[in-house]
């Protein structure tokens, strides 16, 4: 029976891509990716805080009591604060795509990448998630316009559910592309790694969902707030393994491809 299940085909190439992934150290890679990603979503949350007090400065916005002093110390830094963050964000996320690129070139056995090379990288596909990200928010305002009218409510949800999929798809596609040296396979090769990294995706959104609603409604702030860190590292760190072990599967299905005499 093991045996049996040790010849399908599915199993052999998970089995493939594992082993590669041992051989390349691809785990160090992830944990090195789970860091700059974090530092990413720290200054990023910081930014965000900035552009909240600049708004601020010209509209009333009601803070809770007790915290009017911190909210007057975020509205007159805000510009300083924004800055800071702003280089922040460049530095991580340049950091971020060099040893993606660098992590990819040991995975798809193109060779080293330049220090510079990588960084633009990394600053490219950066800008990519903000476009994706920003185009998120007017999706899902088209849609509730229109299910607030009353049209099409159930296939509305699908149809919302199903971009939102296809943008997250679109995004894991590019990324893998864009940080891939030159010398890696065409960017259809990448659409496994892309699909797996996708259906993983909407596992982490479940479950981090699940798990953050529960330590935000049955701890303590303080407790509250360590178990939210926490849980937010373990979904970055499984997140950035599920990356780079999608690009492992396209790699030894992109190599089986070719030994069958299909141009990568």
């Amino acid at each position: 029976m093991r045996r049996t299940l040790a010849q399908w085909a599915p199993v052999r190439v998970a089995l493939e891509s594992m082993r590669r992934f041992t051989r390349d150290d691809a785990d160090t890679h992830a944990a090195a990716l789970a860091y700059q990603l974090f530092l990413s979503i720290l200054a990023l949350s910081i930014g965000g805080l900035a552009i909240l007090g600049l708004v601020a400065r010209v509209v009333d916005i009601e803070v809770p009591e007790g915290s009017e002093e911190q909210w007057e110390n975020l509205t007159q830094g805000g510009v300083g604060l924004g800055l800071a963050a702003l280089a922040g964000l460049l530095w991580t996320t340049s950091a971020f795509g060099r040893r993606a690129s660098h992590a990819f070139a040991t995975i798809f056995r193109t060779g080293p990448v330049s220090m510079l090379r990588g960084r633009l990288r990394g600053l490219a596909v950066a800008l990519g998630v903000i476009i994706l990200i920003g185009a998120v928010p007017v999706i899902t305002g088209v849609l509730a316009t229109l299910r607030s009218l009353g049209i099409l409510d159930t296939p509305i949800r699908v149809l919302g559910l199903a971009a939102t999929v296809a943008l997250e798809l679109g995004l894991f596609l590019a990324a893998y592309v864009a940080l891939t040296p030159q010398g890696g396979p065409r960017w259809q090769a990448h659409v496994p790694g892309a699909l797996l990294m996708t259906v993983g995706w909407q596992v982490f959104k479940l479950v981090g969902g699940l798990v953050l609603s529960y330590l935000l409604e049955r701890s303590t702030l303080l407790y509250g707030t360590i178990g939210v860190v926490v849980t937010t590292l373990v979904l970055m760190r499984s997140a950035t393994w599920l990356f780079l072990f999608g690009a492992e599967l396209s790699a030894v299905l992109d190599g089986r491809d070719r030994d069958r005499g299909v141009p990568a």
